[in-house]
């Protein structure tokens, strides 16, 4: 079993699992509501030989579990996908026209 647990600036421990492909580009598989990472076996079965593939649990799916309690947000789900994912790139300057 690949899992593993990090956690949170607001105290979330959260499930994820880092499979595939090490040298791979990092793909990041998140799931929809009432599910979990498990959601994901097949994908990373078929894509693992060529993509380092990163799915987690949700806040309160899986085994992510809740919040702790006090730092509770709309956008908790938004969120904690964020430490797997590359920091934003600024975006070319485009030359004028």
């Amino acid at each position: 079993d690949s899992s593993q647990f990090l956690t949170l600036a607001n105290g979330t421990r959260v499930h994820y699992r880092d499979e595939g492909n090490p040298n791979g580009m990092p793909v990041v598989l998140i799931h929809g509501a009432m599910a979990s990472l498990h959601t994901w076996e097949g994908w990373v079965a078929a894509l693992g030989v060529h993509y380092r593939l990163v799915t987690l649990d949700l806040p309160a799916h899986g085994l992510t579990g809740a919040a702790p309690v006090g730092t509770e947000n709309p956008t908790a789900a938004r969120d904690s996908p964020r430490p797997f994912t590359p920091s934003p790139r600024p975006l070319a300057s485009r030359p004028s026209s």
